[in-house]
């Protein structure tokens, strides 16, 4: 009986997932540690809410001074479905496809084709949930100084010194002006140099190219906003004082609120929540959902929500009301962004997929493959009827989801 030439499924799939992985240099810089929860036999449906930890304030003096417990969640949702298709037929396989390279000529573009779904997927949702920022949106940093200014909101927000990387493009690589050569140190990479798009270390950093991240168009607006009326807290903020009809802000457009007395600033996230003061230490916001104005005023949905008191405290105090609101760009302004975060900011989720009966099936990944927590299902079928008939069909699908744990602590968007 001749041997079949097609590499066994197996040995595809794997391979499919060990590209992916390898090309996906986003996925590879979060935290992974929710997907047990969606593998238990009592299923929890698409959405898990993750528990942020509980945050006292703790006391001064003898007296004693209970707090409540009180437990906060981000939600993981489970919404990305990505995969990747080809058929062919015996006249195909016998004339055409060069079976005996089944994988690299075939399987491999559609892994990395996958991989860049993916990523491009995680990077979106990144551009339009981190609230902090440097840089200046339109010019990419030509120094070193913007990238240590990134370490420093990281730093002042208590976001951990380890497993902090910076996702960057071929531009702002090369608008270092050559100092890559002597600011990076290799040493700490040696062991990573079989995954793409590592270039090295710096300032804590590993420095990682990914040339999927977005551009950024901001939205537009007449006027000079201000905040509607003082007191307010949560994650929506009432807003006037822009030229009516003319106020289009979209999910990824970034603020700050007043300056000097009137300003509200970062907090050190400890219990003392000793407020940080200067320009430069304005608490930062991001929109998260478009907001058009009705006569000039506009609520806006934002993130992280204005906590100006208790146990969660995160800001100086509720905003005055006319304070202005210092958008971080000018109007409809296009610009690049490149990501300084740490491993928790992030964290995503991927569905082990079953297999479904009569046919040539696997499910591959997870900690024995080498990509904990990451799964790749493969199908190959031949199809006796319908629109394929007389095709042999190959398909591979992901399902995954992601969720901004601490995207307000530990993660900083760097404008170029």
């Amino acid at each position: 009986m001749p041997i079949n030439s097609i590499p066994v499924r197996q040995e595809v799939t794997s391979e499919v997932l060990r590209v992916l992985y390898n090309n996906c240099a986003a996925l590879r810089s979060i935290d992974r540690e929710h997907e047990d929860y969606f593998e238990q036999k009592v299923r929890i449906g698409t959405t898990l809410q993750i528990k942020r930890p509980w945050r006292p304030k703790g006391r001064q003096g003898q007296a004693f001074q209970p707090e409540p417990i009180v437990q906060t969640t981000v939600p993981l949702t489970i919404s990305y479905w990505r995969g990747g298709d080809f058929i062919y037929n015996d006249t195909d396989e016998a004339l055409f496809l060069h079976m005996e390279a089944f994988h690299e000529e075939y399987s491999r573009p559609l892994g990395v084709m996958i991989a860049n779904q993916i990523d491009a997927d995680l990077l979106a949702y990144m551009q339009v949930t981190i609230p902090n920022y440097v840089g200046t949106p339109g010019t990419q940093p030509t120094t070193t100084a913007t990238y240590n200014l990134a370490r420093q909101v990281l730093n002042k927000l208590l976001a951990p010194d380890n497993d902090r990387v910076v996702i960057w493009t071929s531009e702002y690589e090369n608008n270092l002006l050559g100092l890559g050569q002597t600011i990076f140190n290799p040493r700490e990479v040696i062991g990573k140099q079989y995954l793409s798009g590592v270039v090295g270390t710096y300032a804590g950093f590993d420095f990682l190219r990914d040339e999927q991240l977005p551009t950024f168009q901001s939205g537009a607006w007449v006027g000079s906003g201000q905040v509607a009326t003082a007191g307010q807290s949560g994650s929506s903020l009432s807003t006037n004082n822009w030229t009516s009809g003319d106020v289009s802000l979209v999910p990824g457009d970034r603020f700050t609120i007043g300056s000097g007395a009137t300003g509200v600033y970062k907090v050190n996230p400890s219990g003392n929540h000793n407020a940080y003061n200067g320009a430069s230490n304005l608490m930062q916001f991001v929109v998260t959902a478009a907001v058009t104005d009705t006569s000039g005023a506009a609520v806006a949905s934002i993130y992280p929500a204005l906590i100006p008191s208790g146990q969660f405290q995160n800001c100086s105090g509720s905003p005055a009301a006319g304070a202005a609101i210092n958008m971080a760009t000018t109007t409809a302004q296009q610009c690049n962004t490149a990501f300084a975060l740490q491993k928790e900011a992030f964290t995503a989720a991927f569905i082990k997929l079953h297999k479904p009966l009569d046919v040539q099936c696997e499910v591959f990944g997870g900690e024995e493959a080498g990509t904990p927590g990451i799964y790749i299902r493969s199908i190959r079928q031949w199809q006796s009827s319908g629109p394929f008939a007389g095709y042999e069909t190959e398909r591979f699908d992901v399902i995954y989801g992601f969720a901004a744990q601490y995207a307000d602590h530990m993660a900083c968007v760097i404008y170029g």
